[in-house]
């Protein structure tokens, strides 16, 4: 008898158009809310090539994209959430 292994789900953040959740410790997977954010996701998978060969930072590789291209897994990218990274910057003055 074989057992199966649960992926280990973790939700990372949700905004406004999506919703991202790690897998494993090793991909995120983002998941559009709505038919127009699956547009903006579908532009985002076109330029995504072009904006890698012309980047120095690391950009995400689509590793599981549906037929339909509704959602977007790739493997999580080192380094830290932006916006949780800001808490560490101290207020300049502005």
């Amino acid at each position: 008898m074989t057992r199966s292994v649960r992926p280990r789900i973790v939700p990372l953040g949700e905004g406004l158009g999506n919703v991202t959740f790690e897998v494993n410790d090793t991909y995120v997977f983002r998941f559009p809310k709505a038919h127009v954010n699956i547009a903006d996701l579908q532009r985002e998978l076109s330029i995504l090539p072009v904006v890698r060969t012309h980047s120095t930072l690391p950009v995400p590789q689509p590793e599981f994209v549906p037929t339909d291209r509704s959602y977007i897994g790739y493997g999580k990218l080192p380094g830290r959430i932006l916006m949780n990274a800001a808490e560490d910057v101290p207020a300049s003055g502005c």
